[in-house]
């Protein structure tokens, strides 16, 4: 394995959370470990000392144990023990539940309407697979240069969010933030809204939703037209601020006698 899809393993992977019906423990682990293979460029082996997986998941020793072996039978993860040194981890792409599935219809697809034929469409038949196989070449290739765009691109939504917050995303957390790309706002829209968030300090990705949902009703939907309203002048409605030309006043107090049953 080269690399992951990050975005694309994520969307697989809470549509097997429902099905398999996984715990909140099990989810941060395998969010923790994600997020450190990402940072490791996506290299097939890594290690991850169990302090670390303990700080990112809050899971205890034990916990990161029954939690990482869960993933394994689950086929989501590999890893093994190395001694007194740090475990060695290996994130399994989800891609293979839809490939095994894929091969079998295929299989039982292409015996069936072979069987039987005629000499007469064996040509038509040889045709149609050269046809198939310049196809597939050509959606290959281009399945390629997709893969490549994703590996240089800026993707790691999960990751930028551990950075942002501190944790990982849970499933709604990661669910809201995607959200935003089926409304038309891009990638790029949600890494500088998470960006924006850490720089002012924000503790939950309520602030990253409501910088997305402002550019969202201002059409703001490119690069550039976030950068024209953040160039023309005006304050974000996600901050509160005060004016350049505030000047802070003590409050009045009250006089004496003025609550005479006080004095009593």
């Amino acid at each position: 394995m080269k690399y992951l899809n990050y975005i694309a393993e994520i969307k697989a992977f809470y549509d097997l959370v429902q099905v398999k019906q996984l715990s909140t423990g099990q989810v941060a682990l395998w969010h923790a470990l994600m997020c450190i293979n990402n940072k490791c460029t996506w290299i097939e082996w890594f290690s991850a000392p169990n302090l670390t997986l303990e700080l990112l998941t809050g899971l205890s020793r034990k916990g990161i144990y029954n939690a990482r072996n869960v993933l394994k039978q689950y086929n989501l993860i590999d890893f093994r023990t190395n001694g007194t040194k740090a475990t060695s981890y290996k994130m399994i792409s989800l891609q293979h539940i839809t490939q095994g599935t894929t091969q079998g219809t295929t299989q039982g697809t292409t015996q069936g309407t072979t069987q039987g034929t005629t000499q007469g469409t064996a040509t038509l038949i040889k045709l149609n697979k050269t046809i198939r196989n310049e196809t597939s070449s050509n959606d290959h290739l281009d399945q390629g240069c997709v893969d490549d765009e994703d590996k240089n691109s800026s993707c790691g939504i999960a990751n930028e969010f551990y950075e942002t917050f501190r944790y990982p995303p849970n499933q709604i957390q990661i669910q809201m933030l995607l959200s935003f790309l089926d409304d038309g706002l891009t990638e790029w829209h949600i890494l500088e809204a998470l960006k924006i968030s850490a720089e002012s300090g924000a503790k939950t990705p309520g602030y990253t939703k409501a910088i997305l949902q402002d550019w969202l009703n201002k059409k703001a939907f490119t690069k550039d037209a976030v950068e024209k309203l953040n160039m023309g002048g005006t304050k974000p409605k996600w901050t509160k601020h005060f004016d350049d030309d505030y000047e802070y006043k003590e409050m009045e107090t009250a006089g004496e006698g003025f609550f005479s049953w006080l004095d009593d």
